[in-house]
């Protein structure tokens, strides 16, 4: 969908970024468990009002860290996306330990979706929370193929309570290149869907900041740094109109100077208005486009 498609919506058009960092960057690396999301395998993604963007949540550790339980809080600085839905991913894909609210979709976010003890009022967040006591066999990729079989028993950490093999590991019948565990090393953690509805009224820069409550071991707490936060950047559709008054002016050409990044350059999200080709730069061409939307205010 090119710049003068967006024009259609009226108002506003919606792009998903990630602490204003490139387009589609290489995963950070840290020295222990962060949280960062992304989309479509990018930091950013560009959607219409009515429209759905997938989020993945990572976990990610270049320590060799390993988790059974995650509690982590997705806080809002504006209400009205809709939440539509939540999907774990490796030895959470199929607890029947997941606590996380809301539990019902899809919900409008708001101040009231989570409520009661350590939430304070006001604050628009939701919250996943799961526990993985079962193994499962995951692949390399994170992609649980099924729990690991403990003929009539079942699997308690790595060992069969009850059943023929009670007291033994459980078998680790798992496909070709899968491994049988119930602890969550190191990749996508959980997938979010997230629609903006026609009618949005939040405010034009909504900010999702990731706080993790506890990532664990058993009962050994594994420390985690900052997390990432994630951004919604609500961008005029007016091409040009960096003030967001439905009209180019000579406000606007001041803006523009700020902005020009040259060919092949990186436009940062508050100068969007002014990439007109959809290059990820300001340059010449885009000032051409800006020229030609030119509207000069009459002074009677």
């Amino acid at each position: 969908m090119t710049r003068r498609d967006t024009r259609r919506w009226g108002s506003r058009v919606v792009a998903v970024l990630l602490a204003a960092a490139a387009w589609c960057a290489p995963r950070p690396v840290h020295a222990d468990y962060q949280v960062y999301a992304v989309t479509d395998g990018c930091t950013a993604d560009k959607i219409n009002p009515g429209d759905t963007v997938q989020v993945q949540l990572w976990l990610v550790s270049d320590n060799l860290d390993v988790s059974n339980s995650v509690i982590v809080q997705l806080a809002f600085s504006s209400p009205g996306l809709v939440y539509n839905s939540l999907t774990w991913h490796g030895v959470y894909a199929s607890s029947t330990f997941d606590n996380s609210t809301p539990r019902v979709f899809p919900t409008v976010v708001n101040s009231s979706v989570l409520l009661g003890g350590g939430h304070p009022a006001g604050v628009v967040d939701i919250e996943l929370s799961n526990v993985a006591v079962s193994p499962f066999c995951v692949t390399p990729g994170n992609a649980s193929t099924g729990a690991c079989q403990c003929p009539g028993g079942q699997c308690i950490g790595d060992q069969c309570i009850g059943g023929d093999n009670g007291g033994f590991p459980c078998t680790t019948d798992c496909a070709a290149g899968s491994s049988c565990t119930n602890r969550f090393a190191d990749g996508l953690l959980a997938t979010l869907s997230f629609t903006v509805p026609m009618n949005f009224s939040g405010m034009d820069a909504v900010v999702i900041q990731p706080i993790v409550d506890e990532i664990a071991d058993g009962f050994a707490e594994v420390h985690s740094s900052a997390p990432e936060e994630l951004a919604l950047y609500l961008a005029c559709v007016v091409a040009g109109d960096a003030n967001c008054d439905a009209r180019v002016t000579l406000a606007d050409f001041g803006t523009w100077a700020g902005c020009v990044t040259g060919p092949g350059g990186t436009a940062s999200p508050v100068c969007m208005p002014f990439d007109f080709n959809d290059d990820g730069d300001v340059d010449l061409l885009d000032w051409s486009a800006l020229q030609l939307d030119f509207q000069p205010i009459c002074v009677p």
